[in-house]
């Protein structure tokens, strides 16, 4: 018990210091904006819901700066305006374009996004 007592300590307190790191970030961010940022799985360790407000924040204030970030949670997916999918399968590496349904339909979607057959265009890596 004394174990999974550690253990919950630990995830806790890498949760919140995630939190306090990224919100640290982010704050110097919007000090100083740059054109492009790159970001590595900054939300490893964060829940979906902060997740998705993070994503959120990115997206509505950060407008004049492109973002690329490593992310496994659906909470930065969904507030993503072009996903990259990554797959690496017998041997090879693929990477496929994606245009979220809901940016999809929208001007700005057409206009950035006229690559021919977008979804199925594919980069082969050996």
């Amino acid at each position: 018990m004394f174990k999974d007592k550690q253990l919950n300590n630990s995830f806790s307190c890498l949760y919140f210091s995630s939190l306090a790191a990224l919100s640290l970030i982010l704050a110097l961010l919007l000090f100083k904006p740059a054109p492009l940022y790159i970001l590595d799985e900054v939300d490893a360790a964060l829940d979906l819901s902060h997740t998705q407000n993070i994503g959120q924040l990115i997206k509505h204030h950060f407008q004049h700066s492109q973002f690329l970030i490593v992310s496994l949670k659906d909470g930065m997916f969904n507030n993503a305006n072009v996903l990259f999918k990554t797959k690496f399968q017998d041997g090879v590496s693929t990477v496929t374009r994606h245009v979220p349904l809901r940016m999809a339909g929208s001007k700005q979607a057409s206009d950035e996004n006229r690559v021919p057959d977008q979804d199925k265009q594919r980069r082969k890596v050996r």
